[in-house]
């Protein structure tokens, strides 16, 4: 294509289309980052969710926004105006007379009650629910006019990649050229009155069709016979791929060297075609991608980077990730390279810095999505924006965190190294990055702290997740349920106190505190108030004191199970005791606590919050039971070691 074809042509590139990113000195827009409104027309669904209802009456008041790329008779779309934006397109059928307000580039909003969705031919439209084109009465009830001289978006696509994704969209296509079987080159006697057809294909004889109606004001206009890029609007009719031309210098890139006639052509591919050729497949010689870098150092800690064109995302391994800019425009030569695995991540390997050029930068536009479509859908490694997430820390390490990302449809994990020097905090927050699935789990990647803008909805709380922190309201005391204070502590309950009840009533359930109590503020604690095991050192008097057990140690049980359980982690120190090291055992039961396993005893030093973490993978089709165990050994007075145990959080298998 000529560099003056593109110029005012802005690269807009929606959802999981399949195209490569021109990469020249074309000007280009910023890509809207808010969906547009105006008054009247309060944007609730995106051209896509419309189409994904298929032909018939549309049920309520869904109201829509996209940029009009073509319209009108002399760009071979009688009664027709076409609309992009979200990655879809739709046709509005419409009075010739009015088409002249449907001008190319104006911002178009249509609300869609009491219109039908219906197939004429090559096009899906929107129409009266009688089917009949919009009048002007109608296109003042339905159709609110934007902004004008908008720029279009406009995809590069190869000819073998075009799908119904792309149906009714501006495309250009690359490295195609006149075959010699026109269909039908001509008007009149000879061929078709009403329009002409001419047979295009690419080097590999993948073909589609130039459909150029008589009264267009493009009916005139030949063909050059050379290789190269042609814009239009695609279609398809009848499982037949069909190109529509807009203006008389859409096919002005024809001139390159034919295929036949060149034993040397580059071959500048999709990602979407590399990735299909599948794991151990080695790409061909001289293929290039054209493609933009959305990764930066925060989220590639094993090095490489992830970049996308608008067919999807892969990973380059091997290179230097620092060397390339957020949104720097790619041209990676690809040729001989394999497609492979690293880390369990669908990577390019092979590639060498020297094989990548930056070629200017370029702004993806993030595709809205949820956690669950995301992870199910093919949108590993290509930009995303998932809103009203809630953003909790799960794991802390020495060098990292890991934190859950949840919205109402799912959850994901996102690894932060310290050195980042990105913060998160647990709120509910809007996010961009991208995802892929690495070492058999699924993972979200952000690039920079502006990712993560805080706000929105918080998701429902997630019935999996099980937080016990013992700060709630409870009932213990037989008769009124009130805890006894004791001096310095809420009083612990044992089997041998008859005047107390030794279970306590959680937000979680009911457990069994045997030996454990609640302690006021006390210098030195870990935590206070909370919860308080007696140490395994305790030695009761003889005969035993009311209220006080056996002897040591002291332990909390739950009389309730959970349905399986994936990971439970306990957070426990010390209560101002003179221990030099504190000691949990966590045991689980799945009998109704006529057995106890041991997952095993954390230990750690004196004012340090020490957390156990165990996994033990239960099936949620088992019931399992739950016991915490003081069993630091050291001697401390007649209670032994008192330990806090600051909150207990289980995770259950989804």
């Amino acid at each position: 294509m000529k560099t003056s074809l593109m110029q005012n042509i802005s690269i807009r590139l929606y959802g999981i289309l399949l195209a490569l990113i021109v990469l020249s000195s074309c000007e280009r827009d910023e890509p809207e980052t808010q969906v547009p409104t105006i008054p009247g027309f309060p944007v609730n669904t995106t051209i896509a969710k419309l189409l994904e209802k298929g032909e018939g009456v549309l049920e309520g008041d869904p109201i829509v926004w996209g940029f009009v790329s073509a319209s009108g008779e002399k760009q071979g779309l009688p009664s027709l105006a076409i609309i992009q934006g979200d990655g879809a397109a739709i046709a509005i059928k419409v009075e010739e007379a009015q088409l002249s307000k449907f001008e190319a580039g104006t911002l178009l909003f249509v609300k869609g009650k009491e219109l039908t969705i219906k197939r004429e031919g090559s096009f899906l439209m929107l129409a009266r629910a009688d089917g009949e084109a919009l009048d002007a009465n109608d296109v003042a009830a339905h159709i609110g006019f934007g902004a004008k001289n908008q720029k279009i978006p406009v995809l590069e696509m190869s000819v073998e990649l075009l799908g119904e994704a792309q149906h009714q969209q501006l495309v250009t296509l690359r490295d195609v050229e006149v075959t010699n079987e026109d269909l039908d080159g001509n008007f009149g006697p000879s061929g078709n009155d009403s329009q002409k057809e001419i047979l295009l294909q690419d080097c590999a004889g993948n073909e589609i069709t130039v459909v150029t109606p008589k009264n267009s004001a493009i009916a005139s206009v030949a063909i050059p016979e050379g290789r190269g890029n042609i814009m239009g609007v695609f279609t398809i009719n009848n499982n037949r791929k069909e190109l529509r031309l807009l203006d008389a210098k859409a096919a002005d890139g024809l001139t390159q060297i034919r295929c036949a006639g060149s034993g040397d052509i580059t071959l500048s591919r999709a990602i979407a075609g590399i990735i299909a050729a599948g794991e151990g497949s080695t790409i061909p010689a001289g293929t290039e991608l054209k493609v933009v870098n959305i990764s930066t150092i925060v989220g590639e800690l094993n090095g490489g980077i992830t970049v996308q064109d608008a067919s999807g995302g892969v990973h380059i391994s091997g290179v230097t990730t620092a060397n390339y800019p957020l949104e720097a425009a790619l041209i990676i030569d690809v040729g001989n390279k394999q497609l492979t695995t690293v880390n369990g991540r669908l990577a390019i390997s092979g590639v060498a810095d020297a094989d990548i050029q930056i070629a200017g930068t370029y702004q993806y536009p993030e595709k809205i999505t949820s956690i669950a479509n995301m992870t199910g859908e093919n949108m590993s490694n290509t930009l995303v924006k998932i809103n009203d997430v809630g953003i909790m820390l799960y794991d802390n390490f020495a060098t990292e965190k890991v934190y859950r990302l949840r919205d109402n449809s799912g959850k994901v994990h996102l690894t932060l190294a310290n050195a980042s020097g990105i913060t998160l905090t647990a709120n509910t927050a809007s996010v961009t990055g991208y995802f892929a699935r690495e070492n058999g789990e699924n993972k979200f990647f952000i690039r920079q702290q502006a990712d993560v803008v805080y706000g929105g909805t918080a998701p429902d709380p997630d019935p999996n997740y099980i937080i016990e922190n013992f700060t709630a309201s409870y009932a213990i005391r037989k008769d009124n349920g009130n805890m006894i204070a004791n001096g310095k502590a809420l009083y612990y309950y044992t089997p041998q106190d008859a005047i107390y009840d030794n279970y306590l009533t959680a937000p979680t359930g009911k457990w069994l505190f045997y030996g454990a109590l609640f302690w006021k503020t006390r210098t030195g604690d870990i935590v206070n108030p909370t919860a308080v095991m007696i140490g395994a050192s305790a030695v009761n008097t003889t005969p035993p004191t009311a209220g006080f057990p056996d002897n040591g140690p002291g332990y909390i049980e739950t009389q309730f199970a959970f349905d399986g359980m994936k990971r439970i982690r306990v957070r426990f120190g010390s209560n101002a005791s003179t221990a030099s090291t504190y000691r949990v055992e966590v045991l689980l039961s799945t009998n109704e606590g006529a057995t106890w396993s041991s997952l095993g005893i954390t230990t750690t030093p004196r004012t340090v919050l020490g957390t156990a973490d165990f996994s033990p993978n239960i099936p949620r089709t088992e019931k399992v039971r739950l016991r915490l165990v003081n069993q630091t050994p050291e001697a401390n007075g007649r209670w032994g070691a008192l330990m806090n145990v600051v909150d207990i959080t289980v995770e259950q298998p989804d």
